[in-house]
């Protein structure tokens, strides 16, 4: 399974791939609802007026920023979008502030162990680590631009996504930002049964994968079929025209 960020820049053969990959197909799309989250320390945020990402290189506030780890598809998207706001690694360290790494626990346990000020990721809405970042912190999310929204579904393949009002304790509003979706990929030298023989079990055991986690539980089979970044696997097609699913 790939997010459909890393699958793009595969084709396009963009870091940290060194040429395009052209032989991937697909088999179905799982889920498209991870969204990028920009959580701030309230406290930072109320004395400088930071509301959106696009207030933090202008607020001069020192942050201590919390990104993916390395090669991580979302610290690629983070670094980007805070780029496009104006807020790269030099203008953290210009303000006093600094960059760390971590993943969704170490983010949660550095700010909740005051070492960070920010945390940013992009995974399920009331993600474990969210959680705690939200019970154990008093902090806001951050809304983001329209423009680098737009930008940044351009560049990595990502939706629009608005994460309801009320989903953390400070946030009273829809907040809306960009998601990563997966989806299980194949190459085409899968033979066309197996491929067949996958995609109906997915498609035909819906309700089984849904229950494995509540995150999948928006998960339907028009979703399955919804992806548009990579051709479907000969086998996959069969399968679903036969459900009825693609014409």
């Amino acid at each position: 399974m790939a997010h459909d960020a890393e699958i793009k820049l595969a084709l396009a053969g963009e870091e940290p791939f060194k040429a395009p990959i052209n032989n991937l197909q697909a088999i179905g799309y799982m889920y498209n609802w991870a969204p990028m989250h920009f959580f701030l320390r309230k406290s930072i945020a109320d004395e400088y007026g930071i509301d959106s990402i696009d207030d933090l290189a202008k607020s001069g506030a020192a942050i201590r920023v919390a990104n993916n780890n390395a090669g991580n598809i979302v610290a690629n998207i983070t670094t980007f979008m805070l780029e496009e706001a104006g807020y790269d690694e030099a203008t953290i360290e210009a303000n006093g502030g600094v960059l760390v790494r971590g993943g969704s626990a170490q983010q949660a346990d550095l700010i909740t162990d005051g070492r960070t000020d920010m945390v940013i990721n992009g995974i399920f809405v009331g993600h474990s680590s969210f959680r705690k970042v939200d019970k154990s912190n008093e902090v806001v999310l951050l809304s983001v631009p329209q423009e680098i929204i737009e930008k940044t579904n351009e560049k990595f393949g990502t939706g629009i996504y608005t994460i309801p009002g009320e989903s953390y304790a400070n946030q009273s509003d829809d907040v809306v930002t960009v998601a990563l979706g997966a989806m299980v990929i194949t190459t085409e030298s899968l033979p066309e049964e197996t491929g067949y023989m996958l995609a109906k079990d997915i498609a035909e055991n819906i309700d089984e994968i849904r229950g494995v986690h509540n995150a999948m539980k928006q998960l339907t089979p028009e979703l399955l079929v919804s992806q548009t970044t990579l051709p479907f696997h000969a086998g996959a097609k069969r399968a679903y025209m036969e459900l009825g699913l693609i014409k």
